[in-house]
C-alpha cells in the first residue's frame, strides 16, 4: 500500500509541474546545463558543463532585468553573475552584457518566411540576419508535451548551417548560445544544450547525450576512509540524520542547498555531531549537503527527497 501510495504521489507531483509548465525563457524556475567541447590546435581536448539559471531582479537604466548565473559545479554550489537579461513587450529576449553591450538573443513570435537580426552579445561582438525556415511542433522528453520548434537559418547564405530553438526550452546550442548553430566560433569549440529543469524536475533530455553533465574538469573531493560526512535513511521521506565526524575541523559549517544554490539551512557544527532533517521542510528535488572547514571544502553528498 506504501509503494502504491509513493507512485501515486509522485505521478501526480510529476504531472503537476509539467501541466504548469511555462512556455517563457525568462524563468527563475528553470536551470539549464549546457556541454561545451573544446578542441584546440595544439592543446588537448576538453569538455565543460555549464549550468545557467536566471535569478534576481535588477533595474538598469529604468529597464527591468534578471541577473544570468552561471555555474561550473556538477552541484550547483558556486555561481558567477554573467549578465542580465530582459524580454520586451513582444517576448523578444535581450541579453546584456557588462560592458552595458546589449543585443536580441531570441524571438520566437515569428512566422515561416520571417528574417530577423541576431546580436547575441554574451558570444559576438557582430549581428547577422537569420530566417525562419520551418516552424513545427516536437514531443519533449521527459516533458511530455508537443512544443513549438524554430528552425534557422542564415538568411544570406543559403548552404548555411541550421539551428532549432523550441518555445520554453531555448536553443539546442544552448541556453546563451543561441545563432551559435548557425554561427559557429573558431577555435574548435562546439556547445550543445543537456538538459533543462524546472522546480528540480526534469523537463528536456538531449536524446543525444545520456547524461545532463558532462566534463573533462573536475572537482576531486577528499578520500574518505570513515565518511566525514553522511546522510540516512536515503531518500528522506520522513526523518533522516546528518552524521557527522568532522575531526581535525576547526570551523566546521554545514550548508544545505537546493539544486539552483539557495541557502536552506547553514549550521556551525563542534565534533561529532548528528543534525535531525524532517521532510516537512523540503520539497520533492534533489538537495546539495557541504561540510566546510571555513571557507574550504571538506565533503559534499547529495540528498534525495521524495
Amino acid at each position: 500500500m506504501k509503494k502504491l501510495i509513493f507512485i501515486i504521489f509522485a505521478f501526480t507531483s510529476i504531472n503537476s509541474t509539467f501541466s504548469q509548465f511555462n512556455t517563457e525563457i525568462i524563468d527563475t524556475e528553470k536551470l539549464w546545463s549546457t556541454l561545451g567541447s573544446f578542441d584546440p590546435l595544439p592543446g588537448p581536448s576538453y569538455k565543460i558543463t555549464y549550468y545557467h539559471k536566471f535569478i534576481g531582479d535588477t533595474v538598469i537604466n529604468q529597464i527591468d532585468y534578471n541577473k544570468v548565473w552561471k555555474s561550473v559545479d556538477e552541484n550547483h554550489l558556486y555561481w558567477n553573475n554573467i549578465g542580465f537579461i530582459r524580454s520586451d513587450d513582444n517576448s523578444d529576449i535581450f541579453f546584456r552584457n557588462h560592458m552595458g553591450v546589449e543585443g536580441l538573443m531570441y524571438k520566437f513570435d515569428v512566422i515561416q518566411g520571417d528574417t530577423f537580426t541576431i546580436n547575441n552579445t554574451y558570444l559576438y561582438g557582430w549581428t547577422f540576419t537569420v530566417e525562419v525556415i520551418e516552424i513545427d511542433s516536437v514531443l519533449v522528453s521527459p516533458l511530455g508535451q508537443y512544443l513549438k520548434r524554430i528552425k534557422l537559418k542564415d538568411a544570406d547564405e543559403p548552404f548555411s548551417f541550421e539551428e532549432y530553438w523550441i518555445e520554453g526550452i531555448g536553443s539546442l546550442a544552448g541556453i546563451l548560445y543561441s545563432g551559435f548553430h548557425v554561427h559557429p566560433l573558431t577555435g574548435g569549440a562546439s556547445y550543445n544544450l543537456l538538459c533543462q529543469w524546472k522546480n528540480d524536475t526534469l523537463t528536456y533530455s538531449n536524446p543525444g547525450y545520456p547524461y545532463c553533465f558532462n566534463t573533462t574538469v573536475s572537482v576531486s573531493e577528499l578520500p574518505e576512509e570513515i565518511p566525514i560526512l553522511s546522510v540516512y535513511p536515503v531518500p528522506l521521506t520522513s526523518q533522516s540524520y546528518i552524521s557527522l565526524n568532522p575531526n581535525n575541523i576547526n570551523n566546521g559549517i554545514l550548508e544545505i542547498r537546493d539544486i539552483f544554490g539557495n541557502l536552506l539551512k547553514k549550521v556551525s557544527i563542534a565534533q561529532n555531531n548528528k543534525i535531525l532533517i524532517d521532510r516537512r521542510n523540503f520539497k520533492p528535488g534533489i538537495y546539495i549537503i557541504t561540510l566546510f572547514d571555513g571557507e574550504k571544502l571538506i565533503s559534499r553528498k547529495k540528498l534525495l527527497v521524495i
